[in-house]
């Protein structure tokens, strides 16, 4: 808060030690280097044990806070109004770690730290929640908002913004969590979005206090806290909404219920102008690729994949299926238990809907990475005249593989059995053979008799998410089957969003493409 030191999380410096063969003492002999040390997953291998530092801005000294709980790894952190504390998320170590990248449904406690006299409170205990993104309130030394989720069931939910005194350790719920979600009008390409509150779906901002501190700006992918929201869709261009709340109408019923603001208008001055052009390799298509992506995903605004393909001539579909964040927590919890049904269901359906809105005869691409293996590879197997060619990137193929191998087997429980994640259980649920017969069933390679689309896979050898071997054994079993197919392999994990990557699998996908249409 006085803007002299910063806290960060390190990992803890080793000792070096020698082996048992190059050591002259006892006592310099360490743990072996061969011995498995823990982490967080995908693309968190080198997080292992943590420690908390204050790096101060005059003297360029870091100090090490002392006393930090052995048993848990701390992880994001506020100051409080007092320059002498933090706030801290912490998650348990024992009796092992899963995946922490993606996932706000970990585990996880607060703890209130005095770096000064190294003194760590805890604050929470471990329950069915999991805690994240602590802010703490800028004119109050006792109170400050975090993010809460429930544990081990979407890796991406509705969430809810909670208020903690760490006096006395008292949680207001300032906004819960929406569940249910109504559209005046669900017609398709003409859907009249009401002003019902969508609920929080993104963490709140590092400084999104207003300037009299008196309100937090919250984002979220369709409506969000009345001070701030970015809106995009398809008839409008990009907006930035900025709200004057003392000019809301002190008529309205419930002051504390939601309500759309009208928005500002804003000049703009052009400077600078650049010209530019697109040199296309290819003729128009009268082609549409079909994107999907992770699992809960929500896409409001444009990318640059999309732009690349609109500007090499094709059609773009991109779909929210049911279980995608953005429409409350109802429409999330709808894909727990019916992975490879509803978003297949989903999908499939949109692609109809939007042929019989253009024209029906047009070939269809399927794109996807993920979860969206699991949709792909159920759309080819269950239509496998449909589609005229499939792009897979780390894709989930086989689910009893994923739960054994993943470092999220509790995704697997989760989508497609609803079945609750513990540790004693773990991976070990061999001996329930009607779950492990519904994780083969759902499975998109079960399907692969029935293929016949030709399929490009595009797979991470450091994946931990969705292990490289998952992609490699479907590669193996569409040779078998003769179905056209071709691998590519990037030393990168689940995300290939390293920029050599990235650029070689689209370039490779438009190869494929138009190798096969």
């Amino acid at each position: 808060p006085d803007s002299r030191r910063l806290v960060f999380t390190a990992e803890e410096k080793r000792k070096p030690l020698k082996s048992y063969f190059t050591a002259d003492k006892l006592d310099e002999i360490g743990e072996p280097a061969s011995v498995y040390r823990e982490n967080w997953g995908e693309q968190m291998e080198a997080f292992e044990t943590s420690v908390v530092c204050i790096f101060d801005l005059d003297t360029k000294k870091v100090q090490l806070i002392e006393n930090q709980p052995n048993d848990l790894y701390i992880g994001q952190s506020s100051w409080t109004t007092n320059p002498d504390e933090l706030i801290f998320v912490a998650f348990r170590l024992e009796p092992y770690r899963l995946g922490l990248i993606y996932c706000e449904n970990r585990p996880s406690v607060l703890f209130k730290c005095n770096w000064r006299n190294n003194e760590w409170k805890q604050l929470t205990d471990f329950d069915p929640l999991c805690r994240l993104f602590p802010r703490h309130l800028p004119k109050t030394d006792n109170e400050f908002v975090y993010v809460q989720t429930d544990i081990y069931r979407a890796h991406a939910q509705c969430k809810r913004l909670v208020l903690f005194n760490t006096e006395t350790k008292q949680e207001k719920i300032l906004i819960d969590r929406v569940d249910n979600v109504t559209y005046s009008n669900a017609d398709p390409f003409r859907a009249e979005w009401d002003t019902q509150f969508k609920g929080l779906h993104m963490s709140p901002p590092r400084l999104g206090y207003s300037s009299d501190e008196r309100y937090l700006l919250l984002p979220s992918y369709y409506v969000v806290h009345e001070m701030f929201l970015n809106v995009v869709d398809y008839r409008t261009p990009y907006r930035l909404y900025v709200f004057d709340l003392k000019s809301l109408s002190k008529k309205v019923k419930d002051p504390n219920d939601w309500y759309l603001i009208t928005e500002h208008e804003f000049k703009t001055e052009e400077k600078n102008r650049i010209e530019w052009n697109v040199d296309r390799f290819f003729p128009d298509n009268e082609l549409i690729p079909v994107e999907s992506v992770y699992v809960h995903p929500v896409l409001v605004n444009y990318y640059i994949g999309v732009i690349a393909y609109v500007a090499l001539g094709f059609d773009m579909l991109i779909v929210n299926y049911r279980g995608s964040i953005g429409f409350g927590q109802a429409s999330v919890d709808k894909l727990l238990g019916n992975v490879s049904k509803t978003d297949v269901h989903d999908c499939h359906e949109a692609i109809h809907r939007c042929l019989q809105h253009t024209e029906p005869s047009r070939s269809v691409i399927l794109i996807g990475g993920s979860h969206a293996g699991v949709i792909i590879g159920r759309l080819i197997g269950e239509y496998p005249t449909e589609y005229a060619a499939s792009v897979l990137r780390n894709p989930v193929m086989d689910l009893l593989h994923t739960y054994i191998t993943s470092d999220i087997p509790d995704w697997a429980l989760a989508q497609s059995a609803n079945v609750p994640f513990d540790f004693e259980t773990g991976r070990n649920r061999f001996s329930d053979t009607s779950l492990i017969t519904y994780l083969i069933e759902r499975s998109s390679i079960r399907l692969m008799d029935q293929i016949k689309t030709p399929v490009l896979l595009q797979l991470g050898k450091k994946d931990k998410r969705v292990p490289f071997s998952v992609g490699l054994r479907y590669y193996e079993c569409l040779k078998a089957n003769k179905i056209p197919t071709k691998l590519y392999v990037y030393d990168s994990n689940h995300a290939l969003s390293e920029t050599s990557c990235a650029s070689d699998c689209f370039v490779n996908t438009i190869l494929f493409i138009h190798e096969h249409l």
